[in-house]
C-alpha cells in the first residue's frame, strides 16, 4: 500500500513539472514577442498622459462612457 504513493508521485510530479515549464515557456515567448513589437514600433506611438488625465477628469461616471450622458 505504501509503495503505491511513490509510484503515483513518480508519474504525477514529472507531469506537473512539464506543465509548469510549458506555461513558463509560453509566458517568456509572449514577453519576447511583445518586446520585439515595441522595438519595431520605436517611438512612433506616443501616449500623452496629460490629455488622458484631463479626459478622465471630464468623465465623472462610468455610465458616461457607455451612455454619453
Amino acid at each position: 500500500m505504501r509503495g503505491s504513493f511513490s509510484i503515483e508521485a513518480s508519474l504525477i510530479v514529472p507531469l506537473v513539472l512539464a506543465v509548469m515549464v510549458l506555461a513558463l515557456r509560453t509566458g517568456i515567448d509572449c514577453y519576447e514577442e511583445t518586446k520585439a513589437q515595441v522595438a519595431k514600433l520605436g517611438t512612433s506611438v506616443s501616449f500623452d498622459i496629460v490629455d488622458t488625465m484631463y479626459l478622465l477628469d471630464e468623465i465623472t461616471d462610468i455610465g458616461d462612457l457607455f451612455h454619453g450622458d
